[in-house]
Order: C-alpha cells, then structure tokens, then sequence
C-alpha cells in the first residue's frame, strides 16, 4: 500500500485540516472566487481508499481526479488507478440501494404486526425494503453468508451495512437480538441503515439513534426533511457520525441529530467534529427509555450535552 501520493498533497499547504480522522478543506477551484474553503476532501493515509471531495457551496462532488488536481495548480502528483480491493465473496455484500432483501413472495405478517405493535404503523412492502427486513433469511444465508442456518428460526432479520444480519426474537423469552455468526469473511463493522433516499443538494438531516426500531420508531412518528437514518447498535453514536463522514456527507448543510437513550448520560465528540456540520444536537424521550415505542409514549426534547 503506497499512500505517499497522499501525503505529498497534504504537503502542498493546499488543504487545512479540520479533524483527526482524515478531513481537510480547501478553496474550490470550481466556485468563483471561493474564499470560504467550503471544499471538504477526505484523504486517509492509513488505507488505500480514494480520495473524496464535496463542495457545499457549488454541490461538486466526487472522487477526486487528475483534472481537479490540475485546477488546484498541482502538477506532479500523479493519482494512481484505483482497484476494487474486496473479495468476490464480500462484493455481494456491499451497502448498496440495489439489493432487494424482501419480495412480495415472502411471509410478511409477523414482521408488520410487530412493527404495528411497537410503533403504531403497519409497513408497506416498499417500507419492509427501505427497513432492509431479510424476507428469506435461509435463502439470504445460502447466497451470501453461509454458515449454520439452525439459528436463523423465530427471529426478525434486518441486513447491516457490512452485509452481515441480525436478527430480533420474536419476543423476550430469549435473548432479543443476535448478530449472525457468517460462513465467509466480512468486514466486522457493520451498523444499520433504513435506505431512504435523499437529495444531496437540499438541507440533510442526519438521524442517529441507538436499535433499529428506534429508527423505525423516528422514521414513522417524528418525522424530519430530507433524512438520512443510522441505527448505532449501541451506545457509541460517534459510530453514526463516522458513518456518514466516511460516506463524505458533511458541511454547513448537514445537521446530526442524535437521539440518545435515557440511561445514556453524555454523548461525545470532538469540537473538530463538530465544525463539519451545520449543528449536532442531542435529544431524549422524556416519556420513555427509548424510541421503539407507541405515539403516545414519545415526548422528544432537545437537551444540553454535557460532552466530556
């Protein structure tokens, strides 16, 4: 892995950086007389990944090129191509909107009266889709995880952004939920999305809570413009920030709204972090410990954060 080509550019000065995980910003060469630095660019040395750049002035965007690297005034750096590095067993698991995990052949019912029971709607098959519900887990297992298929029985299966599943009993007499144990390797971060789509070129709003019926709680009972949702799995919701970020969604129209658990007591995060978005605000559930609830059971208030 030869990243000194990365590096030089960072040695031009061209770039100043804005946090610990890769992120600088520059003047972009494609606004006019842009003084704001409003260009974002992700330049990770520590991998092989391309180098990402988003403009949240002029909406430019993309993965940056040998022309850009022209109109910045750099000349001698020569970009290398760049190479799918996964193996052909994990390119199916990719976190891509083309992977249809639940058709209108698949048994439904139980899935939607739980969902109905614990927030008060009852999904739509484009909404199982959206909520990335494994209609077919055995089937889903056969094609892209392999492994032992004993466990997949009596559970809700939603896919992660590593491919992987996991998967909620369908009630509270065993343990609730459980990362499947896959055949093949698979990037072990894995965190859950609801694939909705979103308008790169309006206001985002980046909705970060803890389980995946949180989400689906907020989706349906605390709705917000153009949203983008993550489900943490947990209590770091920096992971949710990281998300996105290495995803290359920040800048001055970007909001992450954090919606921690009761007991969660301080959500952390680096002041750098926080001047790549328009705001980060963190709310709680005054009328219970979480978001996966009926209506009537959601009270949401913005709260100060006590960050460490």
């Amino acid at each position: 892995m030869d990243n000194s080509y990365k590096e030089r550019l960072i040695a031009t000065g061209l770039f100043t950086k804005t946090s610990g995980s890769g992120q600088y910003r520059c003047n972009c060469p494609f606004c006019i007389f842009d003084k704001g630095k409003h260009l974002y660019v992700k330049i990770d040395v520590r991998d092989d990944s391309p180098i990402l750049y988003n403009c949240f002035k002029c909406n430019a965007r993309g993965v940056m090129n040998s022309k850009l690297l022209e109109l910045l005034g750099v000349r001698d750096i020569r970009l290398p191509r760049m190479k799918l590095q996964r193996k052909v067993e994990q390119s199916k698991l990719s976190d891509s909107n083309s992977m249809i995990t639940v058709g209108e052949t698949d048994d439904v019912g139980g899935i939607c009266q739980y969902i109905n029971d614990r927030v008060g709607h009852h999904p739509t098959l484009d909404e199982l889709k959206c909520f990335q519900y494994i209609g077919n887990p055995s089937k889903y297992v056969d094609e892209y995880l392999k492994g032992d298929k004993r466990c997949l029985k009596d559970r809700y299966w939603f896919k992660l952004s590593n491919g992987n599943i996991t998967g909620r009993y369908r009630d509270d007499s065993q343990m609730r939920w459980m990362k499947y144990r896959p055949g093949v390797m698979i990037n072990p971060m894995g965190i859950y999305t609801i694939k909705t789509p979103f308008d790169i070129y309006q206001p985002i709003n980046v909705v970060i809570a803890e389980g995946i019926f949180d989400v689906i709680g907020l989706y349906y009972n605390y709705p917000l413009d153009n949203p983008i949702y993550v489900a943490v799995l947990g209590k770091d919701y920096y992971k949710g920030i990281k998300y996105v970020l290495d995803r290359g969604i920040f800048g001055t129209n970007v909001s992450i709204k954090i919606f921690k658990d009761q007991d969660v007591q301080n959500v952390c995060y680096s002041d750098n972090v926080r001047k790549l978005f328009k705001q980060i605000d963190v709310y709680e559930n005054m009328s219970a410990k979480d978001y996966g609830v009926l209506p009537d059971k959601l009270d949401i208030f913005k709260i100060l954060n006590k960050k460490n």
